[in-house]
């Protein structure tokens, strides 16, 4: 355990310092690809956080952490309080140990099995006593044809071969999930909403030191730049941003890592890619793309995508990116067509596609990148967890009413035909576009 930040620290200076010497603008780092929890890697998967007496006391102590009690789960000691993922797991070298077990107690059964079963024959049977008797009954040599076993007889006696070679593999990491949990409903949904941010946070921490280093270079580089510096060897090295490739999906409960909390530890950049092929599922990239732009806003981290063509609407998902404020678009492909049929080169319909998302970028460029909206959007955000106190703190904001039509005394909607009235929607979109300078 002692080696890994050592590892991690080596690993992190390595980077920066590759990344100081390349001679681009800017640099962005891919850490993993489509990233998970860090506990699949282990034997018993996430089941690792319920199994392991290490990650209890370690899921404890984050738990503390956020002043939660006991009375609030409806527990009665601490031992209750464990990871949802693996509640009443096994260690993987448990598993394997029981499963040792079992198999040397099958052996020693087949092996007194067998042994009773030669000593039944040797007792039961008349075996011959010289040559002489060899001669007249050469067919009795075991038992007699009547006493033969038909293997095929269901009615025979089968014995247990308990052959280890024969015996299904080992699937530890196939253990409960926490389905019997011991509180009530409100303490089972607030453990699991702990054991979602632990296992989110747990697999953060690991990106972390890499992060806060990258920050420092950037920051630096800014200092310097501040300064009026554009000579130096870190007012020159470029801009340096690591991101975990992020599949597209954006529900905690569709992935076991968030796309919120995640970036408060890990990262500098919010990257995803566009997997969905399904459009009707298509108009969640602006959703996913308004959680990059506020994670810019927020946390000043940089937005980029991974437009995959051939899943469809191209340049729709970049419209969508770039107007929520993402600075790095990939056109992303496998190939060769003919090992990995899930490229666009070979598409010449695709690439006119691609040909034509790029131009109009290209042209619009200089007013875009960097740019900022006019007029903010108006995000609503649908409380639906737990009511966990930080939450309330970070998202309860207020709603705005809702758009309606002005009226009379009566209901009736008021028209104003000069469209004189500073509400109406000319006076508006006026108001609006005297903003705006081209």
């Amino acid at each position: 355990m002692a080696a890994i930040p050592a590892r991690v620290e080596a690993a992190v200076e390595a980077l920066v310092r590759t990344a100081r010497a390349m001679p681009v603008e800017q640099v962005w780092g891919r850490t993993v690809d489509e990233i998970g929890s860090v506990f699949d890697g282990a034997g018993e998967g996430k089941a690792h956080m319920g199994a392991c007496p290490h990650c209890r006391e370690a899921f404890r102590a984050y738990v503390r952490g956020f002043g939660v009690t006991l009375s609030e789960f409806g527990a009665r000691d601490w031992e209750q309080i464990r990871s949802t993922y693996g509640y009443d797991a096994k260690t993987y070298a448990q598993v394997r140990r029981e499963e040792a077990e079992a198999r040397d107690a099958r052996r020693r059964a087949l092996t007194e099995e067998v042994e009773r079963r030669v000593e039944s024959l040797l007792q039961e049977t008349a075996w011959p006593t010289g040559v002489a008797d060899l001669e007249e009954k050469p067919a009795h040599r075991g038992a007699p044809d009547d006493e033969v076993t038909d293997p095929g007889d269901p009615d025979d006696e089968v014995i247990d071969r308990g052959d280890a070679a024969a015996a299904p593999a080992a699937t530890p990491r196939r253990q409960p999930a926490g389905d019997g949990l011991p509180f009530d409903r409100h303490g089972n949904a607030l453990l699991r909403y702990y054991s979602a941010r632990f296992n989110n946070d747990a697999s953060a921490g690991l990106f972390e030191p890499l992060a806060k280093a990258i920050a420092a270079e950037n920051e630096a580089k800014r200092r310097a730049l501040a300064r009026g510096d554009t000579e130096s060897p870190r007012a020159r090295q470029a801009w340096i941003y690591s991101f975990a490739l992020r599949g597209n999906t954006f529900l905690l409960g569709g992935h076991s890592l968030d796309f919120f909390n995640w970036y408060r530890r890990a990262d500098n950049a919010m990257v995803y890619e566009t997997s969905n092929r399904d459009p009707r599922v298509w108009q969640w990239d602006g959703y996913l793309c308004d959680v990059g732009r506020a994670h810019t806003l927020r946390l000043g981290k940089q937005f980029g995508i991974y437009i995959k063509p051939h899943r469809g609407a191209p340049l729709q998902r970049l419209l969508a990116a770039v107007s929520r404020g993402a600075t790095m678009i990939f056109w992303y492909t496998y190939g060769p067509a003919w090992r990995k049929g899930d490229s666009f080169s070979e598409d010449r319909y695709m690439l006119l596609e691609i040909h034509k998302a790029a131009r109009l970028l290209g042209e619009a460029e200089h007013v875009l990148y960097g740019a900022e909206w006019a007029v903010p959007a108006i995000v609503r955000y649908g409380l639906t967890g737990f009511g966990v106190r930080e939450w309330k703190i970070e998202l309860a904001v207020k709603s705005p009413p809702a758009w309606a039509f002005q009226t009379d005394a009566n209901g009736v909607v008021k028209k104003d035909k000069t469209l004189s009235d500073p509400m109406c929607v000319l006076q508006l979109l006026k108001k609006h576009t005297s903003r705006l300078t081209v």
